[in-house]
């Protein structure tokens, strides 16, 4: 019986006729300036040629004489077994792979025609490499050029080896088979394939049935069917592929009218000249009762062992495992089969704590169950991964004082603990590269300082800043920075390892704590060990790259007595070396003012920007997981500074909320975006939503919810076309402030989203009780997914904590196909990043919409 090619090999039949017809077309598959009704019905011909070979077992072969090169369809390879880098292409090798009795007939008759240019008809036997004998029946024939020169063969070879052995049985054994068709205590019949009547009957058949050969005759198969099964029969008879085919969930009618199931078994047949079906029917009424009964009882007792929604485990007085759930199935993975039976605890229990849970289990076969009612342990699943289980055990006992065993409800906490570590973890280490961030730097700093005034000792701390970072990011992408950044940090390791403390305190940039040094020198010496370790060649991806670092040094006490200040020190003293030619160290003073002057600048620069047009905004699409359909876009701000050229937000915005500028900032922003969004809908676009970042700066202000309905108004945009997005930090600083301001911009229509979600420490409790809509992960999350296993884990874990509190999901940073793919099987909604688009100017996300790209309305 010949295998049913599966839908991926259809796909890539079609693939491949496709490419092999449009060469000869001489059509060229990237260009796309023809007709398209043309390319289309091209497409069209070649998908019928190849269901059209396929459904006949039918290949085409060319075979280039002057090359040797032998082409062959997709059918072809199908038809000899082979792949298509097993068939060399070659005409030796096509001989190599005729039955060894046929090859020298085979080969005759191709020099023949060769030799007569006439076309060549044979049959010829192949040995596939699974074993299994085929038979071909080859037609092919000679082509010449002008001239006369042959150049080439052509023809078919289509699989008949059902044909010529139903046609070898039917010579060799046609006594046989009648006499076994007779025999057969089964019910048998043949019947006409075109008329449906019936051909011939065995014995069976007529005892089974209780119709008489000669009314069988007269009759037709859709006499034995319900009447209301005919249409399906019909349907059945036309449809059915060559070969034996067995089918249930039929019934046939006796002639006494009592209806039975029955399992057919048929084969097309060759009878009395006529093309015929041969049928064998198994009556299965009582097999078919008892499995409904056995169905009914197990589904029964199954329910109630299913509904609770958790692990049911029972196990008897040795710990073999007498009864498990589907739920329990489900979590081990594992069939029920396969587990019952099987010791729970050498089966399940890792061995770190297999020791701990059988004394556990024997305190609770001796009726003690105090320490045992509720436990949390880790188990082993069939893939031999560690899940976390909460138990709930009772004993199970068949009299006051016998224990047989234990019934125990486990629920798997592996995620939520997960979960729970990874916020845990992300409050106080940076998530790329494992370093402390800068708020358990600022702890360490302080417990520090306290050692070193009580001791009376000096203390430093050394900022690192790594040099022209930016430009690696902008020629490699993010990711390869990334990779970067853990290099950068594993180098301060080695280089700096007398440091108490190193962290990544932001971007590119480090902080280390050198606590009870005795001389400044001290501090030189590690930054020297540093910008020697920098000044070594990057190796990333393949790529070299010549990264080299600042440092600047402040020292307690003469550089400040608390952990703020001794940190901006530093951070001051790192900035002089950006000032005059980076890769170096320097030390902090008083005199370094110009930081100062600097900031004074860029104040009144920002002030002008903001008073003469200085600002523009850009838009970034936010596009569903599912569907790739634009949800809507976020606004982001840039400066176009007269000298700096475009600056990104992280370039300016910090200095503006130290300055309060980043009040009318805001405001400029909520208009202009609000604004845009209405010209856009006013010139006949569908309307689209726009994401406004809100800082803690402007969350703050009082007249924040006076702002943004005033802004509305003004606008005419509806509140239902404006999300705001607020930053974790910014969420739980203040919940008390935080809860009615949200209340009172939601009672307004606009909805929210939680920004960089996990960058921060949110309560859980406080963030169900926030009128928010969806939590945006930080993209440095999204770009660690492809390098690090527990990165997948925490996306993964958000997501899920995000559904179950009713919230959308975005993933920001979205920058490759592998992130894309992790993303959308873990149900994440909504992305942004530049797999899909960077962010646009105006005018280009008017072309990106004139261009009919699909969008949705807002909800």
């Amino acid at each position: 019986m010949q295998k049913k090619p599966s839908p991926a090999d259809k796909n890539k039949s079609r693939q491949g006729e496709s490419a092999v017809l449009v060469k000869q077309h001489g059509r060229n598959p990237g260009n796309h300036t023809g007709s398209r009704k043309a390319e289309e019905a091209l497409k069209e011909s070649v998908r019928k040629l190849a269901e059209a070979q396929r459904l006949a077992h039918l290949g085409s072969w060319e075979w280039d004489t002057s090359s040797d090169k032998i082409t062959w369809s997709d059918e072809l390879y199908r038809i000899f077994g082979l792949g298509k880098q097993e068939f060399g292409g070659t005409y030796q090798r096509f001989l190599e792979l005729i039955h060894p009795d046929d090859r020298r007939r085979v080969a005759g008759a191709i020099r023949n025609s060769l030799k007569d240019r006439q076309p060549f008809d044979f049959f010829h036997r192949t040995i596939r490499p699974d074993g299994s004998l085929r038979i071909l029946h080859c037609k092919g024939r000679v082509f010449t050029d002008k001239g006369g020169n042959i150049t080439k063969m052509s023809g078919t070879a289509q699989d008949v080896t059902e044909i010529k052995l139903a046609e070898e049985a039917l010579r060799d054994s046609e006594e046989r088979h009648r006499l076994l068709f007779e025999s057969s205590p089964q019910p048998m019949w043949v019947y006409d394939l075109e008329t449906l009547e019936f051909l011939a009957v065995n014995n069976a058949a007529v005892s089974h049935y209780g119709y008489s050969r000669e009314e069988f005759l007269s009759m037709t198969i859709k006499d034995i069917r319900p009447e209301e099964e005919v249409p399906s029969l019909l349907e059945e008879v036309a449809k059915l592929p060559p070969g034996i085919r067995v089918s249930r969930g039929w019934k046939h009618r006796k002639r006494d009218g009592t209806l039975i199931d029955v399992e057919i078994t048929s084969h097309d047949i060759v009878f009395s000249g006529k093309s015929a079906r041969l049928v064998l029917a198994k009556d299965i009424t009582s097999q078919k009762l008892a499995e409904e009964r056995l169905r009914e009882e197990k589904g029964k007792a199954q329910r109630y062992l299913d509904i609770a929604g958790v692990m049911l485990l029972a196990l008897d007085r040795d710990g073999r495992v007498t009864m498990i759930n589907k739920k329990g199935c489900e979590i081990l993975g594992h069939d029920e089969a396969e587990v019952i039976g099987k010791n729970w605890v050498d089966t399940y229990i890792p061995d770190k704590i297999r020791g701990r849970v059988k004394d556990a289990f024997s305190a609770l076969m001796s009726g003690s169950t105090r320490q045992y009612e509720y436990f949390e342990s880790p188990i082993l699943t069939g893939k031999g991964e560690e899940k976390l289980i909460a138990w709930h055990t009772v004993l199970v006992k068949d009299g006051p004082d016998r224990v047989t065993g234990t019934l125990s409800s486990g629920e798997d906490i592996t995620e939520s603990r997960r979960m729970e570590e990874a916020i845990r973890f992300n409050a106080y280490y940076d998530i790329l590269t494992g370093l402390p961030n800068r708020a358990l730097l600022i702890d360490h700093i302080i417990f520090a300082l306290d050692q070193a005034q009580q001791a009376r000792q000096m203390m430093a701390i050394v900022y690192v800043d790594l040099d022209r970072f930016k430009n690696v990011t902008d020629s490699l992408g993010h990711v390869l920075g990334d990779e970067l950044l853990k290099t950068a940090a594993a180098r301060l390791k080695t280089a700096a390892s007398e440091a108490n403390t190193i962290a990544r305190i932001g971007g590119d940039e480090y902080a280390l704590l050198l606590s009870r040094i005795t001389h400044e020198d001290d501090a030189a010496d590690v930054a020297k060990k540093i910008l020697a370790a920098f000044r070594k060649p990057w190796m990333i991806d393949s790529h070299t790259a010549h990264v080299t670092a600042s440092v600047g040094i402040s020292i307690y006490p003469n550089d400040g007595n608390d952990a703020e200040t001794l940190l901006r020190n530093a951070d001051i003293a790192m900035s002089q070396v950006k000032e005059h030619g980076r890769n170096n160290y320097q030390f902090y003073n008083s005199a370094m003012n110009f930081r100062v002057l600097e900031r004074v600048r860029m104040e009144n620069s920002i002030r002008y920007a903001l008073e003469h047009g200085g600002f523009t905004l850009f838009y970034q699409p936010l596009i569903n997981m599912d569907t790739k359909q634009l949800t809507g876009l976020e606004a982001l701000i840039r400066w176009k500074h007269p000298k700096l050229g475009m600056l990104e937000p992280i370039q300016f915005i910090r200095l503006a909320e130290d300055t309060g500028l980043i009040i009318p900032i805001g405001e400029w922003v909520f208009h202009t975006a609000c604004a845009q969004i209405k010209r856009w809908e006013k010139a006949g676009f569908s309307p689209v939503c726009v994401s406004v970042n809100l800082s803690a700066g402007q969350f703050l202000q009082p007249d924040l919810v006076g702002m943004v309905s005033r802004v509305l108004e003004e606008t005419g945009l509806d509140s239902r076309c404006l999300d705001i997005e607020i930053t974790e930090s910014t969420a739980m600083q203040d919940i008390e402030t935080t809860l009615p301001r949200l209340a009172e911009l939601n009672n307004l229509g606009i909805r929210f989203s939680i920004d960089d979600f996990g960058t921060g420490y949110s309560s859980l409790s406080y963030l169900k009780k926030l009128p928010i809509q969806k939590l945006k992960i930080d993209k440095s999350f999204i770009a660690g997914l492809m390098l690090d296993p527990d990165y997948k884990a925490i996306v993964h874990a958000v997501i899920v904590m995000a559904h179950n509190l009713k919230l959308g999901v975005i993933a920001e940073g979205v920058e490759n196909e592998e992130q894309f793919s992790f993303l959308h099987a873990t149900k994440c909604d909504e992305m942004q990043g530049y797999l899909f688009s960077r962010p646009l100017p105006p005018e280009e996300v008017e072309r990106f919409l004139a261009a009919g790209k699909p969008h949705t309305q807002p909800k």
